[in-house]
């Protein structure tokens, strides 16, 4: 399988502050992270603070719930459509606050909402996407799209639960220490990929 494009989580799976005895684990997948060419790669995350994290790693398609709801986002304008879904569980006269609260459970991950906004921009069909994360969050609203997974065990303890009971499995899981077996996953077919 060849991938067009990857999507990264971030909290949990690229950096954790409170993980010190992991340091080692979290550094070599940032280390695999920059063999990839930035305009192959994306975030995906619900953590509305990881942006300066993000902007470390010189990648531009970043997507968090918190943005996607911004003055001017494109959700909002998408819920000026009185007939969309989710307009009746949000009044645009409210606060920010108010309505970031009642849409959180439909644009954060598991909810498959941000990857199809991933999909949009980036214009490549989800079989040539992989999310690469540390829990049942980000596989299940990737796997929903159509994108391919990998979950990462080993980063975070009581991740490895599939909680939602979808029946959702991971395409691969390994073990988030085990670098080169993420790697080939990543580079398999090197010879006609074009991450490198």
């Amino acid at each position: 399988m060849k991938f067009d494009y990857i999507f990264w989580d971030v909290d949990g799976t690229l950096y954790n502050n409170h993980e010190k005895g992991k340091k080692q684990m979290y550094q070599g997948l940032r280390k695999l992270m920059k063999k990839i060419h930035s305009e192959k790669q994306g975030i995906i995350t619900n953590n509305p603070f990881m942006k300066n994290i993000v902007n470390t790693f010189h990648i531009e398609n970043y997507f968090n719930s918190e943005l996607l709801f911004e003055p001017d986002s494109e959700i909002l304008k998408v819920l000026e459509n009185k007939m969309h879904p989710l307009r009746n569980i949000v009044d645009l006269n409210e606060n920010y606050e108010e309505n970031y609260g009642k849409l959180e459970k439909y644009i954060e991950k598991p909810s498959p909402y941000m990857f199809f906004q991933a999909l949009k921009k980036i214009d490549t069909k989800p079989s040539k996407c992989v999310m690469i994360g540390d829990s049942y969050e980000d596989i299940i609203g990737a796997q929903l799209v159509g994108f391919k997974t990998i979950y990462l065990s080993g980063l975070e303890e009581n991740q490895s639960t599939n909680t939602n009971n979808l029946m959702l499995e991971p395409n691969y899981e390994i073990h988030a220490g085990d670098i080169s077996a993420l790697e080939i996953i990543i580079f398999k077919k090197r010879k006609n990929n074009n991450f490198k």
